[in-house]
């Protein structure tokens, strides 16, 4: 195992600083818990640059927003590149987020523009709702959104609003949350999930933590430690349930999937830094499917693949 110099880099995502500390390069020894993998670096057809979110589609699709302004399919069995479109602006920056409604529609968070996209899975722009600014209803940031079991859209903010706002597309519901470290407050709310509990989970990024709410916004309980060592988060980005009833936490700074139960026990990890299968570098997100296994976001490796996770 080698280890990185111990310089840390400072990035600069969004408005947000993040610390990129030292951590152990995971080597390649055969890693078979990876089942397939897709992806070169570059700007062509059926290539990536540093993916923010891969979506299946339950159709045999794999949806991937990257930091290009473009969203690609792709075959989820092989990998082979399908078709693209292009996203209506990103002057201001990309956004990192996607996820598939109810109904098999596809909506984007529009982060730098403050704004939800909500597109037919062929690309065609269906409608858009939201608009800049700090009130209710209004959106600064936006990063994450999930469609709630009983049929509301929970999505979450950051760069000041840092908060969970509910909607019943356009229409305004509630929030609660606000900018800061306290229990109940966030610092760059990145992920969001709703357990099998019904309860609400949320990547609190900054906070290093992970914070769970009752359906309407009640703060329950929270867990996490700063740190990379196990059983500690680092920059936690997205997070989902597996069909065990374990949360699967994908952590941005510790280049790991770890898992934990829903009252926060640690039960283990997977992964590492590194850019052979099996590792990763700065994953920014996950996708759990239906059999079990995780679409993990490899994002400075420029690549997705499907992990089986520990037993």
């Amino acid at each position: 195992m080698k280890t990185l110099a111990a310089a840390l880099c400072v990035m600069m995502l969004g408005g947000w600083f993040f610390l990129r500390p030292s951590a152990p390069i995971v080597e390649a020894s055969g890693a078979d818990y990876v089942l397939s993998s897709f992806g070169e670096h570059g700007l062509g057809d059926g290539q990536l640059n540093t993916p923010r979110c891969a979506q299946p589609d339950g159709k045999g699709n794999c949806y991937v927003l990257d930091l290009s302004d473009r969203v690609q399919v792709f075959d989820m069995a092989t990998g082979r590149f399908l078709r693209l479109w292009r996203l209506p602006g990103v002057r201001k920056g990309r956004p990192e987020r996607l996820v598939f409604g109810p109904d098999g529609t596809l909506w984007i968070p529009d982060t730098h523009y403050g704004r939800v996209l909500h597109y037919a899975p062929d690309g065609t722009l269906l409608d858009t709702f939201g608009q800049e600014g700090s009130g209710p209803g209004q959106m600064h940031y936006p990063l994450a959104l999930v469609f709630l079991k009983d049929g509301r859209l929970a999505l979450s903010e950051y760069g000041g609003n840092d908060r969970v706002q509910f909607f019943s597309p356009p229409d305004f519901l509630g929030a609660f949350g606000a900018s800061g470290p306290e229990p109940g407050s966030f610092m760059r709310p990145q992920g969001l999930t709703q357990g099998p509990d019904g309860n609400l989970y949320v990547a609190d990024s900054s906070n290093q933590r992970i914070q769970v709410f009752s359906p309407e916004g009640r703060l329950l309980h929270l867990f996490g430690e700063a740190g990379q060592a196990s059983g500690r988060l680092s920059y936690p980005h997205d997070l989902a349930f597996d069909p065990k009833g374990r949360l699967v936490v994908c952590e941005y700074g510790s280049h790991r999937l770890s898992l934990w139960t829903p009252d926060g026990k640690w039960l283990g990890e997977r992964g590492g830094l590194g850019t052979a299968s099996g590792t990763l570098s700065n994953p920014w997100g996950l996708a759990m499917l239906e059999d079990g296994t995780v679409l993990v976001t490899n994002s400075n490796n420029h690549r997705i693949e499907r992990w089986r996770l520990p037993d």
